[in-house]
């Protein structure tokens, strides 16, 4: 049982579920979007980034999907 000061965080299928459903609506705004390619560029590394830093925050790491205590990516 973990203590009670312990973070407990989503399963990782539920995180990769939320990042799947947030990619998919990226991507058709994206899509719609009428800008040109290197500002697509630009807001997809940003949104990544967001990725990044939001399942760091849940304890793990997006490359690898490990917790972060267990992640050897960095």
């Amino acid at each position: 049982m973990a203590p009670r000061s312990a973070v407990v965080s989503p399963p990782i299928f539920a995180l990769l579920a939320r990042y799947r459903r947030s990619f998919e609506a990226m991507r058709a705004w994206l899509d719609e979007a009428d800008l040109p390619l290197d500002e697509r560029a630009g807001i997809a590394d940003a949104w990544q980034a967001e990725m990044v830093a939001w399942f760091r925050e849940n304890g793990v790491c997006l490359a690898c999907h490990r917790p972060l205590d267990r992640c050897s990516c960095e």
